[in-house]
């Protein structure tokens, strides 16, 4: 619970995970325009265990 990968859309966190996960999904429904979206990890450098990174698969994004 140390390290964590945060999720922002524009200023706004979204998601944060932290530990070993199994894959998930997540979805985020935006009204058309611009946005700016950010994967963020980042890692407190106390301890290292297991991979010591996350990963982001598969990101889709779709218009009307």
């Amino acid at each position: 619970g140390w390290d964590k990968l945060r999720f922002y859309i524009d200023s706004t966190e979204k998601t944060v995970v932290s530990g070993d996960q199994p894959w998930t999904r997540s979805f985020y429904t935006l009204i058309p325009g611009s946005y700016n979206l950010k994967w963020e990890y980042k890692k407190d450098g106390s301890q290292s265990y297991g991979d010591d990174c996350a990963y982001v698969d598969d990101v889709m994004l779709f218009t009307p």
